[in-house]
């Protein structure tokens, strides 16, 4: 029992610590109000599980800020939504449940729509106004509004986060229904301000157009003889298409290395830059991916990830459980730390079986060039 407490107090001061919020002066709630409910809701709901109880308030003050009242507010709001009993708990979920399926489904339903002039090619011509809104997000005040109606405190209060780790061991225990109770507090564990969410959107929403409208014209390209390797229709999105290309093209025993070559050459161009900018969606404009030197793209392609680097940077403010985008989409997007990530891919291309397609592929088709020539996967 000892050795329970222990471990009790310990998560409580970790969820604490997971979300304080950055803007720790705009906290309004004292450590010793916290603590006096946490018992008070303890002593009235004995059956409750106590963990449960220090964790949802713990975590709900510390999102809490002056603007959503003053101390007294909070107590009677804590004391007014916190359900203790099974039964209403249990209805509660079910309740916020729906609501946020809803809201997820009507959002991702309406940037499906809007996003298909920018996105499908049996979609029409594109407009200014579907270019605009591409960028929308019909969430980004989402997390604001639930913040402002309380509703985000009562999903807190009750459904407390936990982090990946203490799901990846307490989680082994867990029925079904606790599973899902638990993801119900991954909603809200932080709060971005709605003008970050949208920045961030847009960013994205740019990078996404600017990779969506990025076609090479292969029957525009020239051997450094003057020939032409592909039919005049044949139009490659990037980068997609040029994978899939690439791929297709080991069947071909006569042509398909040299396409290959080219294709490589013009990716490598991509990656400098120094594509020439007439060449992206150059429907009239036909050059040599080897040699032909003219106005280069200037690092668009880059100047679209650093915009989305910087909002994410904005938006690591607001995010002390997870300070970084990487982690976020780690742990919190994909649910597999970066670590283990890392150790999947050493062990995949450090196995037998691949090293023994490298060996297959050699054989077949032989190494020509050193660029080809696998990489070590050993470690210093």
């Amino acid at each position: 029992m000892k050795h329970f407490s222990l471990l009790l107090t310990s998560l409580t001061v970790l969820a604490v610590c997971m979300f304080t919020s950055c803007n720790r002066s705009e906290n309004a709630i004292r450590p010793k109000v916290v603590a006096g409910l946490q018992k008070e809701l303890k002593q009235r709901f004995p059956d409750a599980d106590a963990m449960l109880i220090e964790r949802g308030v713990s975590q709900t003050a510390a999102l809490w800020t002056a603007d959503d009242g003053s101390e007294d507010e909070f107590c009677a709001f804590v004391r007014e939504n916190y359900c203790g009993n099974g039964s209403e708990r249990v209805a509660l979920f079910e309740s916020l449940s729906r609501i946020l399926e809803n809201c997820y489904q009507s959002a991702d339903m309406l940037t499906v729509d809007l996003l298909k002039p920018t996105q499908l090619t049996n979609a029409g011509e594109p407009q200014l106004p579907d270019w605009i809104m591409s960028a929308y997000s019909p969430l980004a005040h989402f997390s604001d509004d639930m913040f402002a109606n309380k509703l985000a405190f009562v999903t807190i209060l009750n459904f407390p986060h936990f982090s990946l780790d203490e799901k990846n061991t307490m989680g082994r225990k867990w029925s079904r229904q606790q599973w899902a109770m638990a993801r119900l507090g991954d909603v809200f564990t932080t709060r971005v301000p709605a003008s970050v969410n949208a920045a961030l959107a847009q960013a994205n929403a740019d990078a996404e157009n600017y990779i969506a409208d990025y076609n090479i014209y292969m029957g525009n390209l020239r051997t450094e003889d003057g020939r032409i390797l592909w039919p005049e229709d044949k139009v490659l999105l990037s980068h997609w298409n040029l994978r899939d290309e690439l791929k297709a093209l080991y069947a071909d025993k006569e042509a398909g290395n040299e396409k290959q070559e080219m294709i490589y050459q013009v990716m490598q161009r991509i990656v400098r830059q120094d594509i020439p900018a007439k060449a992206v969606n150059g429907a009239d404009y036909v050059w040599k991916p080897y040699s032909t030197q003219d106005t280069p793209e200037n690092f668009k392609r880059y100047e679209r990830i650093l915009a989305i680097a910087h909002a994410l940077f904005e938006e690591d403010k607001f995010c002390p459980a997870a300070p970084t985008g990487i982690q976020r989409n780690f742990e919190g997007g994909v649910e597999i730390t970066a670590a283990e990530l890392d150790s999947l891919f050493r062990a995949l291309v450090g196995s037998d079986q691949v090293q023994q397609v490298v060996t297959c592929v050699r054989t077949i088709y032989g190494t020509t060039d050193s660029r080809r020539a696998p990489r070590s996967t050993k470690t210093n």
